[in-house]
């Protein structure tokens, strides 16, 4: 089985958070490692990520950006 990683950047993503971590967890015939990169969201965002416990890999912390966040993601 492939395996692959998917990085998404997040600020105040709370109401889209929880399709983008369910379509890498739907996807068949790979392994998907999920790194989501969140800019100290004050929404939703963080107690959604919290509930998907160890299937994401998830960090809040200021950041400079989109870009930035990206790059922050990868190096994790």
């Amino acid at each position: 089985m492939s395996s692959i990683t998917v990085l998404t950047p997040s600020r105040a993503y709370g109401r889209y958070i929880s399709d983008a971590i369910e379509s890498t967890r739907q996807q068949d015939g790979v392994t998907v490692h999920h790194v989501v990169q969140d800019a100290c969201s004050d929404d939703e965002t963080l107690g959604i990520l919290r509930s998907y416990g160890d299937a994401v890999d998830w960090t809040s912390e200021p950041d400079r950006g989109q870009s930035d966040a990206l790059n922050r993601a990868l190096g994790r």
